[in-house]
This record gives C-alpha cells, structure tokens and sequence, in this order.
C-alpha cells in the first residue's frame, strides 16, 4: 500500500503540473539555441536526452571545458556530447548550460 500510494503521487504530480510537456519545452529549446552556437553542428534527441555534434572532433576537450564549468556531460564519441539532466532540470538550468556550452566551444576551437 505504501508503495502504490507513493506510485499514485508520482504519477498525480507529472499530470498537474504538465511535467512531460516541460521536458519536451527545454529539449526543443535546447535543440534550438544549440543549434545556433558556434562549433556546433547538430543538436538532435528527445525530451532532455539530447546528443549535441561538433563541427570538429573536439567532443573531449569540450566535456573538459564544460567540466571546469560545473557542467558534467559525455563525450559520447569524438565529435559529439551527449546530455541527460535531470528531468526537474529548469529553464534557468537548460539557459546556464547553454551559455556554458558557448563559452566551452569557443574555448576550445
């Protein structure tokens, strides 16, 4: 009982307050402005899981820059870094991650 009351509560919260549709909000504009940043080629996924490729296969030193930066991403292979916050991440999150992103590319170009 405990556990399905927990279940119950998880699932009320993601239908009041459009849990989903947020996620899918950010993802696309993370897939927008990304796109736009310098260095950057693609940036493609679904929701919050989201795959950014470089115009160089410079993906590690990019996760580096990044790191120093308080931001933890994957190089997911040398010309691409890969994404997955946390799905309560917020706009203020996605806008700081991409900032940081700019300024990670530009870096390291």
């Amino acid at each position: 009982p405990t556990s399905a009351a927990a279940a119950l509560a998880a699932i009320r919260v993601l239908r009041e307050e459009n849990f989903l549709k947020r996620v899918r909000l950010l993802g696309e504009r993370l897939k927008t402005d990304g796109s736009s940043i310098a260095g950057v080629r693609e940036v493609r996924g679904e929701g919050l899981l989201i795959g950014i490729e470089l115009e160089a296969a410079n993906a590690q030193g990019v996760a580096q820059a990044l790191e120093q930066r308080k931001v933890l991403v994957n190089a997911a292979n040398p010309s691409t870094i890969r994404i997955a916050p946390a799905l309560v991440t917020s706009g203020v999150d996605v806008e700081r991650f991409l900032g940081c992103l700019e300024e990670s590319v530009g870096q390291v170009r």
